[in-house]
C-alpha cells in the first residue's frame, strides 16, 4: 500500500512539473517568435533604407540640403522616382529627414489629413550624426504603431527612414499557435518519455526491494551456514595440524597431502571410466578430508611415533592402531556436529588409507575396489609425500625415484589405474613438492641414485610401504 501511494505521488509530481514546464515553454516560445519577427523586420527595413539612400546618392542627392533644394526647385517628383525605383520591398512609408528628425521629403506622399512634419517617436532615439549606424524605434501614427529603421544619407547629416506597421512585424497568432503546438507536442513526448523511464525505475526499485526483503532471510541463513562450515573446517584442520605437529620433520605435510589428493582426483575425474566414481563433490571435498588421514596418531606415544630406529612387532601393532583411533575420533565428531560429506569421506580415508590393492594392508585387509576410492587416492599421495620428505630414519628421495617406486607398486599396493593416471600427472606432484619445500631433485647429468626405503618393520608403516625397496 505504501509503495502504491509513493508511486502515485511521484506520478502526480511529475505531471505537475510537465504542466508547469509546458506553460513556461509556451511563454518562452511566444516571446522568442516575436523577437525573431522583430529582428527579421529590422534587418529587412534596414536593408531597404540603405538601398534608398544609395538610390538618392546615385541621383546626386547626398545630404539634407540637397533634398531641401530639390524640393524648392520643384524636382520632388523626379527625386521620388529615384527613391521609389530603388525599392525592393513595400514599406508603408518612406521618409527623408534631417538629423533632428524633421521630415524633408515623403516620396510616398499619400493623401493625409495630418501630413508628417516630424517623426513622432514613442521614445526618441539619440541622433548619431557623423556615423554610418542605422537607428531603430517605434512611431505612433493615426493608423497605429509602426516600426522604423533609419539609415544615414551619404553625407551623414540626414536619414532615409523606412517604416512598417507593427502588426505585420509580429508573428500572427495563428502561426504562433501552430508553431507552439508543434513544439509543445515534441516537448510533451520528451517529458512523457522521461516520466515513463522514471516510473519504470521506481517500480523496478520497489519490486527489487520487496524481492530483497523476501530473500534476505534465505541469504542470511545461507551465509550463516557457510560461516559454520568454514568454522568447522578450520577447527578440524587445526585438529589435524595439531596431530601432525607432533612430528617436527613433517613440515607442511597436511597441505601437501591436500594438494596431491585434489590434483590426482581432478585428473581421475577427466577419465570416462572414473566419471561416475570420482564425482565433482569428491574432487571438491577430498582436500579438506585428506588432511584428517592421520588424526588417529594423537593416540600413539611419542616414543613410538618419533623412534629413529626399528619398531618392535608390538610397537608396529601399536602404530597400526592409529587407523582405528582416527575412525573412532571422526565418528564422535560426526555424532556431535552431524553427518556431512567431508566428515564421512575423512572417516573412510582415516580408516582405509593403509589398505592395499592386493589385500595385505591394514586394519581390515580390504582388497581391490573394496577400498573406498578416496582412500586409494590418498594412499598414493601419502606414500609419495613419505618418500619425498625427510624423516628421522631417512633422507628425502628424489622425485624421479619416488615416481619409480610408486609405479613398481601398481597392482600390489596401489590401484593400477590410479597409478596410470599418476604417471601422467607426476610433474604436478613435483611442482607442489617444490613449492612446499620437500623435493630433492636429481642433479642434472646424473641418473637417479638407487636408494631404498627402510624395511617395513623399522618405522611408521605408512611411510614405508611393504615391497618398496632396493
Amino acid at each position: 500500500m505504501k509503495s502504491r501511494v509513493f508511486l502515485g505521488l511521484i506520478i502526480l509530481a511529475q505531471t505537475a512539473c510537465i504542466a508547469v514546464g509546458l506553460g513556461f515553454h509556451y511563454i518562452y516560445m511566444a516571446s522568442s517568435l516575436n523577437r525573431s519577427g522583430e529582428e527579421q523586420a529590422k534587418s529587412e527595413l534596414t536593408e531597404e533604407a540603405r538601398r534608398l539612400s544609395a538610390s538618392l546618392a546615385a541621383a546626386g542627392v547626398t545630404s539634407a540640403a540637397d533634398v531641401a533644394k530639390r524640393v524648392e526647385d520643384g524636382l520632388a517628383q523626379q527625386m521620388a522616382a529615384h527613391v521609389l525605383n530603388g525599392r525592393q520591398t513595400t514599406p508603408a512609408t518612406v521618409l527623408v529627414v534631417d538629423r533632428n528628425w524633421h521630415v524633408l521629403f515623403n516620396p510616398t506622399d499619400e493623401a493625409s489629413d495630418q501630413p508628417l512634419t516630424t517623426i513622432p517617436w514613442l521614445e526618441a532615439p539619440a541622433t548619431r550624426p557623423g556615423t554610418e549606424q542605422p537607428v531603430y524605434g517605434e512611431i505612433q501614427l493615426s493608423s497605429g504603431t509602426h516600426f522604423c529603421a533609419a539609415y544615414p544619407l551619404a553625407s551623414q547629416d540626414g536619414y532615409v527612414v523606412a517604416e512598417s506597421d507593427l502588426e505585420t512585424v509580429k508573428i500572427s497568432p495563428a502561426a504562433v499557435r501552430w508553431q507552439l503546438a508543434t513544439a509543445a507536442g515534441i516537448s510533451l513526448l520528451w517529458m512523457a518519455g522521461l516520466m515513463a523511464v522514471s516510473v519504470y525505475m521506481v517500480v523496478t526499485y520497489l519490486r527489487e526491494g520487496r524481492a530483497r526483503q523476501r530473500i534476505s532471510p534465505e541469504v542470511e541463513a545461507l551465509k550463516q551456514t557457510q560461516a559454520l562450515l568454514r568454522t568447522q573446517e578450520t577447527v578440524i584442520f587445526a585438529l589435524a595440524k595439531l596431530s601432525d605437529s607432533r612430528d617436527p620433520e613433517t613440515g607442511d605435510h597436511l597441505e601437501r597431502i591436500s594438494y596431491y589428493s585434489s590434483t590426482l582426483a581432478a585428473a581421475l575425474r577427466q577419465r570416462p571410466d572414473f566419471r561416475d566414481v570420482v564425482t565433482s563433490a569428491l574432487v571438491r571435498l577430498i582436500g579438506i578430508s585428506s588432511a584428517l588421514h592421520d588424526i588417529g596418531k594423537v593416540g600413539v606415544e611419542d616414543a613410538i611415533l618419533k623412534k629413529p630406529g626399528s619398531l618392535t612387532p608390538a610397537e608396529r601393532s601399536r602404530m597400526q592402531l592409529h587407523t582405528r583411533v582416527g575412525e573412532d575420533c571422526l565418528k564422535e565428531i560426526e555424532r556431535r556436529l552431524g553427518t556431512s560429506n567431508f566428515l564421512q569421506m575423512a572417516r573412510e580415508i582415516a580408516s582405509a588409507h593403509h589398505e592395499r590393492w592386493d589385500g595385505t594392508g591394514y586394519p581390515l585387509g580390504l582388497a581391490g575396489e573394496q577400498i573406498p576410492i578416496a582412500a586409494r587416492i590418498v594412499a598414493i599421495a601419502d606414500v609419495y609425500d613419505a618418500l619425498s620428505s625427510k624423516r628421522v630414519y631417512k633422507d628425502a628421495l628424489p622425485h624421479e625415484k619416488c615416481v619409480e617406486m610408486i609405479l613398481e607398486e601398481a597392482g600390489k599396493h596401489f590401484d593400477p589405474r590410479l597409478v596410470e593416471v599418476f604417471a601422467q600427472i607426476e610433474p604436478s606432484f613435483r611442482v607442489i613438492s617444490r613449492q612446499l619445500g620437500t623435493t630433492r631433485d636429481t642433479p642434472a647429468g646424473r641418473s637417479p641414485v638407487k636408494e631404498s626405503s627402510p624395511p617395513v618393520d623399522e618405522s611408521d608403516a605408512d611411510l614405508a610401504p611393504a615391497g618398496i625397496g632396493s
